[in-house]
């Protein structure tokens, strides 16, 4: 699980499985406590401006991002 305790803006967490796939996308707001956990097991979380997973383009972006950095 994650929470915003010391960050100052809004963003988007996606947990990710094994294989990369997102298993739930959470959006957080800032300095807060609360918690924000994967819906089912996951094994990475990536994190964007809040909303940013929404839009079809920046979510394949990070996704190929995420897929190239994981292949090192």
């Amino acid at each position: 699980c994650m929470w915003m305790r010391n960050t100052f803006i809004p963003l988007s967490v996606a947990f990710l499985d094994e294989s990369g796939a997102i298993v739930n996308i959470e959006d957080m707001e800032p300095q807060t406590e609360v918690t924000h956990c994967a819906a089912q097991p996951a094994r990475y979380a990536l994190e964007m401006n809040s909303g940013a997973f929404r839009h079809e383009i920046a979510r394949e972006v990070a996704l190929e991002a995420f897929a190239t950095l994981k292949g090192r």
